[in-house]
């Protein structure tokens, strides 16, 4: 318990009150739920002296009954089996009844996504009852979800997409789900892209808070570097450990026809893929999709190898991280910088597979560069190693009637044996933002500073719409 009263500084009507509600909630959390702090005749709030420059301050404190947890009621759902709400209380009949055991169970069960409301409370408020019968009060939202959008950007393309989900299937929070995409890339075009994505989601496995996904997709898509058509099962599975702290870990098989485009060394064609590994992410920003503050960390790694359903020619292991930190400037400037780096090796000696390999370049990577241009391979080059550095910043501001903009400088580079001498690739440029009805428009000017013969000195990435 703390209050910012103390003995020697200013009292004021605001300050007095502040405490009172310290004192309050410090009570409530021992179980004191109906607390009071009543001035008296004896003892009131503030007794002046001096010539009324100090006050002693005296708070009554009627404590009352300690109040535990009874029986629990829910009521309001009518496709959600109870079990789903009762795992995420984290009380049980029998414990001591606190605020923040209730505010917590409301979260975590309005996380769950197929509730409008939830609302938990006593029902016999007389402060004399110890033992409180809880109500849990929900209102439960429309388990179907349609969704579909369209945008584009300079990347790839003009692009569109439509998906449904039915989010609460067999009434234990299940969710499975459709989602359809297609664009046609502006640059280079082939063929239209395309992605279907099948997917299934149990989130208590066996009994436990353990997160399970299955996912079935089919990917047909183009790049600088290669073009792929993909049939793959994914399996993750995701754990939370704290509100800041999870992990995840996946298998995924993958049947692949890959042709190399603007890079050399032989490639399988119709090839298997099996590869597994862990993720780990540490999340502290203040916002996941605007931050302005806090900082962000993950690490993944990828192993393939025959063992896992890869054809006998086929390993490596593969780790990346990726960090971000955001920095507030004088409460308008947001000062944002990210690393990120990856290590790939062979574990079969053989080259690695040209999709699974290390590319930078546009609008995510190093602005002002053609998207995953940076880390072909030249010609007679074969590939069992390497890694990349991708160090970032920018700094944000905001403007007028919903815009912000930002000024960024972005660098890096992809190295293997025979790969470029260079140490950095470097771009700078302002960037422009504003929120649209059909999703977030952005528009990067990124700028070369060390250009090669052939090479774009300015590129423009703009992208609009939900993706």
């Amino acid at each position: 318990m703390s209050s910012k009263l103390k003995a020697g500084s200013p009292l004021t009507y605001y300050e007095l009150k502040q405490a009172q509600r310290t004192l309050i909630r410090f009570y409530q959390e021992e179980g004191f739920y109906y607390v009071k702090i009543k001035p008296s005749d004896e003892f009131p709030e503030a007794h002046f002296k001096a010539e009324n420059k100090l006050a002693d301050l005296y708070f009554s404190i009627e404590e009352g009954n300690q109040i535990y947890f009874g029986e629990i009621i829910i009521r309001g759902q009518v496709q959600t089996n109870e079990e789903v709400i009762k795992r995420e209380l984290t009380f049980s009949s029998g414990n001591i009844l606190t605020p923040s055991m209730i505010r917590k169970s409301e979260s975590n069960i309005s996380r769950t996504g197929i509730f409008q409301s939830v609302i938990i409370r006593p029902i016999n408020p007389d402060p004399g009852v110890s033992v409180k019968r809880i109500l849990v009060l929900v209102k439960e939202r429309n388990p179907g979800i349609v969704e579909f959008g369209a945008g584009v950007a300079s990347d790839d393309g003009p692009r569109g997409y439509a998906g449904f989900a039915y989010k609460n299937f067999m009434g234990w929070n299940r969710t499975v789900s459709t989602r359809v995409e297609a664009n046609r890339p502006f640059v280079d075009y082939r063929f239209v892209e395309r992605l279907v994505n099948v997917g299934f989601e149990e989130p208590y496995l066996f009994g436990t808070p353990l997160i399970y996904r299955l996912n079935l997709i089919y990917l047909k898509e183009q790049s600088f570097t290669f073009d792929e058509e993909r049939l793959e099962a994914r399996s993750i599975f995701e754990k939370r450990f704290t509100d800041w702290f999870k992990m995840f870990f996946y298998y995924s098989f993958q049947s692949r026809d890959v042709t190399p485009i603007n890079t050399a060394g032989a490639t399988e064609n119709d090839s298997l893929l099996g590869m597994l590994g862990p993720t780990f992410t540490l999340e502290f920003r203040n916002d996941p999709y605007n931050p302005t503050k806090g900082h962000y960390h993950s690490i993944w790694t990828d192993l393939a190898d025959p063992a896992f359903g890869s054809q006998d020619d086929v390993g490596f292991f593969r780790v990346q991280e990726q960090s971000s930190v955001y920095i507030p400037i004088f409460n308008y400037f947001t000062l944002a910088m990210a690393f990120n780096a990856g290590y790939l090796i062979s574990t079969t000696g053989q080259q690695v597979p040209v999709d699974k390999r290390f590319y930078l370049g546009g609008r995510k990577t190093i602005r002002g560069f053609q998207e995953w241009s940076l880390g072909a391979v030249p010609t007679g080059t074969s590939v069992t190693e390497s890694y990349y550095l991708n160090p970032r910043a920018e700094l944000r501001f905001p403007l007028y009637y919903g815009f912000a903009g930002a000024i960024f400088y972005d660098s890096g580079n992809v190295f293997f044996p025979g790969g470029p001498t260079e140490l950095f690739r470097s771009s700078v440029g302002p960037s422009l933002r504003f929120i649209t009805p059909v999703g977030p428009l952005s528009i990067d000017v990124g700028i070369v500073l060390d250009p090669l013969p052939g090479e774009d000195t300015v590129r423009v990435h703009f992208a609009v719409g939900s993706f």
